[in-house]
């Protein structure tokens, strides 16, 4: 295997991966779920020219900011907590969790507006969500794209506490 396996091993360690034996063929993560590795995934990119990607490669595509996802419609099932608020938010695949965060925080902005706001809560401002799925935070750069919103999973918004100025006394 080419490359640094100290690096490659406090890496694997920072992400709670385990490892069998140097090889790092064989590992598993934190819930003891086994993943074999092919080899051939141990070896440095190479460019390569390609038809989809306009004559670009994967790192060129990354480097530039580009998600290299197919643009689709997703509908997401949302849990807003606290509150248990349930919605369905129309996105794509190369909306952003960023994008996500706005979505929910105009559809609750409309429910809130109307007369009969059956929600529960007021405001939902970007920067009070904390976006959960499959028991792990999203980040705002990653992609919808890259994640499996299949069948009955659920997006988890925790809201956090509304900061108030106070007046020193």
């Amino acid at each position: 295997m080419d490359g640094d396996k100290e690096l490659a091993l406090a890496l694997l360690e920072a992400s709670c991966i385990t490892v069998q034996d140097e090889s790092m063929e064989q590992c598993f993560d934190e819930r003891g779920r086994g993943y074999t590795v092919p080899s051939f995934l141990f070896t440095h990119p190479r460019p390569e020219k390609s038809k989809q990607t306009g004559g670009t490669n994967i790192l060129d595509r990354v480097m530039n900011g580009m998600s290299g996802i197919k643009e689709e419609p997703l509908v997401l099932q949302v849990r807003v907590n606290p509150g248990e608020v349930k919605m369905e938010i129309n996105a794509t695949t190369t909306d952003s969790v960023a994008t996500l965060k706005i979505l929910v925080m105009q559809y609750v902005a409309s429910k809130s507006s109307d007369s009969d706001n059956k929600l529960g809560i007021s405001s939902c401002e970007v920067d009070r969500q904390r976006v959960m799925f499959l028991g792990k935070e999203l980040n705002d750069d990653q992609y919808l794209g890259n994640m499996d919103f299949e069948g009955s999973k659920v997006i988890q918004i925790f809201l956090r506490p509304v900061q108030t100025i106070s007046d020193g006394h």
